[in-house]
């Protein structure tokens, strides 16, 4: 007689369910890896907005001789002596005409001339930042 090696009906059937194991196992830990990593991105887009906002400012704070002219009465705009402007509005920051930032709930800039200062407190996509930045005009 002779010997009868192949695939039978139940080792294939085995072979099947087990790669569907193996494919809905990955398939799951895919899922899951790319969910974190869409909610990683989520979590540090208000830093990331914030810092886009710094760096405009503090190169226009450490400007040799650079002032404050004016500061809007509500607080939501600084003109600077260079001619630059930064201003809150709609729910975004302004550099010029640039847009710089979004998703801004709310931005106070407060100017204190005696220590020659500005203040700015502002809330980015639920996260609130708070600085003060020192003018360098004697520098």
């Amino acid at each position: 007689m002779k010997s009868q090696k192949g695939v039978t009906l139940t080792s294939l059937i085995i072979y099947v369910i087990a790669m569907s194991i193996v494919v809905g196992t990955v398939a799951a830990i895919t899922n899951f890896y790319y969910g974190n990593i869409n909610g990683l991105s989520n979590r540090t887009s208000s830093s990331k907005q914030y810092t886009q906002f710094n760096s405009y400012f503090v190169n226009e704070v450490n400007t040799k001789g650079n002032n404050v002219v004016a500061n809007a009465s509500n607080g939501t705009k600084v003109v600077f002596t260079s001619g630059n402007q930064i201003t809150y509005l709609s729910n975004a920051i302004y550099y010029n005409k640039i847009k710089i930032c979004n998703n801004v709930t709310s931005c106070q800039f407060t100017i204190d001339n005696n220590s020659n200062t500005v203040s700015v407190n502002m809330v980015i996509g639920g996260k609130g930042f708070q600085n003060v930045y020192s003018l360098q005009n004697n520098v």
